[in-house]
């Protein structure tokens, strides 16, 4: 599906987060006023070292004053990041507050909830491609302190004059200078996005454009990259590098396709057609099968109705149970036993559909044969990526708040928490996610339905979670309910598969 942006959103957002941003810079200029001054510390240290050492002290009341000399200037640079940390840290979390309000505000009017100020200063303590702001500061802080060191001894034992170790340290910290400076300048265009991302989310927006400043400036990493599209929950980690100063807009003409409601009046719904079938199926299953696709979503519509020639319906009253073969290309499945599923009436068969849409979507888009799959080739395997991804995350979070009770609980509990948790609901509830959850540990979690732990040998999660995600899109609501709720990043990546394979 063709995705359009309003050059509105280019106007007023991205360009007034470029205005925040360069407002910001201009206050960063007190950082040269803070190395000044631990400049100036460190070289009257320097001079009261040089004064109070001479050849006629002992070697011992020298070294003595070396090493005072070095602590001070040590204590010079941790004062320093003291001071940056807390300067950037209050005026950070008041741009961050100011960029969601006004973003917001372009997308709601006045008719949405300010975040509180504790909610900002949390996100300034979030890892960022593996650390935050001030584990970064500290890195640089506690290099600059070292270098700093080495200039001393290095500069004693050559015996070069003070105003020589004095030329050396001031270049160090000149450099000491440069990296914090480009530091906080990352780190600002980084809290900025993050800003305009969570009100977009809060504000329901699906998806992103992503912004390149085109100038003359503009970097050959991100030039290429101007204009994409993303699914906001896997837009990429802005900056891209040091000093970039790309960022995202919202995309906000774009309809969730994921909701299962009839359309609203007026819309154009695309015509099923099941002429394939007729011939395979009983006619009264035939019009079940009409009558439910008519409901779904359009997305899944526009599969069915690209690939609905492609189905091959090989046995309907299948004593060996419902599977899709991809040798074969065809489905075999037992209509009385779907008939009176207790996960639902007629998610079989959807589900068998599901799989042959995703080989035949993956044979026809990536120009291949019928066992490379769209689940596994969209996006290098994505989404078997973010099914760990939040199964992982799940199973912390339940592990966490379990030692918060008893600190030596082991993490096999955490399974066992969520299993429960999966078993406590309806069949037609717990179908689907007890079986992904199953793949993805291997058996760990048994929420009560699943292939059986032998199955994952040889067979990928990804293709699973795709035919049940097919399957609850069209025909059954509870159990989308709750991969929405498990599996939100998930389903909405296997949207776009399905958008890709429809095209």
């Amino acid at each position: 599906m063709a995705t359009q942006t309003n050059p509105y959103w280019k106007d007023r957002i991205a360009n007034n987060t470029w205005k925040a941003y360069n407002k910001t810079e201009i206050r960063n200029q007190k950082l040269v006023e803070m190395y000044k001054t631990a400049r100036e510390e460190i070289y009257n240290e320097l001079i009261k070292f040089d004064a109070a050492t001479n050849t006629s002290r002992t070697a011992a009341y020298n070294y003595q004053r070396q090493l005072a000399l070095q602590k001070q200037m040590n204590d010079v640079i941790i004062q320093l990041g003291y001071d940056i940390e807390t300067d950037f840290s209050e005026q950070m979390a008041n741009v961050m507050a100011m960029q969601y309000k006004n973003i917001s505000a372009e997308l709601a009017g006045e008719n949405f909830t300010m975040l509180k100020e504790n909610v900002f200063k949390d996100v300034l303590k979030e890892p960022w491609k593996g650390n935050n702001f001030s584990g970064r500061l500290w890195i640089n802080q506690d290099k600059l302190s070292q270098a700093l060191d080495k200039v001393i001894l290095n500069g004693i034992s050559a015996g070069k004059t003070i105003t020589e170790m004095a030329v050396k340290l001031d270049g160090m910290m000149s450099n000491g200078l440069y990296n914090s400076y480009r530091l906080v300048r990352s780190e600002t265009m980084h809290y900025l996005n993050q800003a305009a991302l969570m009100a977009y989310k809060d504000r329901g927006v699906k998806r992103v454009e992503y912004l390149a400043a085109l100038d003359e400036r503009t970097c050959e990493t991100c030039g290429p990259l101007n204009g994409k599209t993303y699914a906001i929950s896997r837009a990429p980690i802005l900056p891209i590098h040091p000093n970039c100063r790309c960022t995202y807009i919202p995309v906000i003409d774009v309809a969730n396709e994921a909701t299962t409601k009839p359309a609203k009046s007026g819309t154009i719904k695309p015509k099923i057609n099941v002429s394939s079938l007729s011939g395979q199926l009983p006619d009264d299953f035939i019009d079940d099968v009409k009558n439910i696709l008519e409901n779904a979503p359009d997305v899944c519509q526009k599969v069915w109705n690209k690939y609905q020639d492609k189905i091959k319906i090989n046995n309907y009253e299948s004593k060996r149970g419902a599977f899709y073969s991809p040798g074969w290309n065809h489905i075999e499945f037992s209509i009385t036993k779907d008939r009176n599923n207790s996960a639902g009436n007629m998610t079989t068969i959807f589900h068998e559909l599901g799989h042959l849409f995703d080989a035949n979507g993956g044979a026809e888009t990536y120009n291949s044969g019928l066992f490379t799959k769209a689940s596994k080739r969209f996006e290098n395997g994505q989404l078997d990526v973010l099914l760990k991804k939040e199964a992982d995350n799940l199973i912390k979070k339940t592990h966490s708040e379990l030692k918060k009770i008893d600190k030596a609980t082991p993490k096999n509990q955490a399974y066992k928490a969520i299993e429960s948790e999966i078993r406590a609901l309806s069949n037609p509830q717990k179908s689907d996610i007890s079986d992904i959850f199953e793949g993805i540990t291997k058996g760990k979690i048994n929420g009560g339905w699943g292939h059986g732990k032998a199955y994952w040998k040889n067979h990928d999660p990804s293709s699973e979670a795709f035919a049940e995600m097919y399957s609850s899109s069209v025909n059954n609501p509870e159990s989308l309910e709750q991969i929405k709720k498990y599996f939100p990043e998930s389903y909405d990546l296997f949207l776009e598969i399905l958008k890709e394979i429809a095209k």
